[in-house]
């Protein structure tokens, strides 16, 4: 038994919604692969900096102050100045900010240190993803020096 698809024509008819599919999946795609990498910059950026704090600051044992916040400081804003520099970030028009210094907590049993490293990756173009105009990432480490 012939197939009366293929003798009828009905494959030309099927190519129009086919196409669509492709190109609304292709549409969302392009909607969506800014944000993830926006994302991607701000959660590799935040680990880089907050590895960097962890080693560069001191930190009172006893009061759980951080002794050395410009030198932190100074290094935190040399990395954004890096990844500001970067070709990915300067194709999609993101700023990073800095809302707050970084600031030391408790560890979990109280002795040991963390540092928190707050950063904020602002996407200045293209449509929102639902909205979103504004990734906020805080990491936490161990600090690396206690006196």
């Amino acid at each position: 038994m012939k197939k009366r698809r293929s003798q009828q024509g009905s494959q030309i008819a099927e190519f129009g919604p086919a196409l669509g599919i492709v190109f609304t999946i292709f549409l969302a795609i392009l909607v969506v692969f800014p944000f993830f990498v926006a994302f991607a910059a701000g959660f590799t950026l935040n680990f880089m900096e907050v590895r960097e704090a962890a080693l560069a600051a001191h930190v009172n044992g006893q009061s759980g102050q951080l002794l050395n916040v410009e030198e932190v400081r100074t290094q935190l804003s040399s990395l954004d100045q890096e990844l500001q520099a970067s070709p990915i970030v300067k194709a999609l028009n993101l700023t990073i900010l800095r809302p707050t210094d970084p600031t030391v907590a408790a560890g979990y049993d109280g002795t040991m240190r963390e540092i928190v490293v707050p950063c904020e990756i602002v996407w200045n173009s293209g449509l929102p993803f639902f909205g979103v105009k504004r990734l906020h990432f805080a990491g936490k480490r161990s600090v690396e020096h206690i006196e």
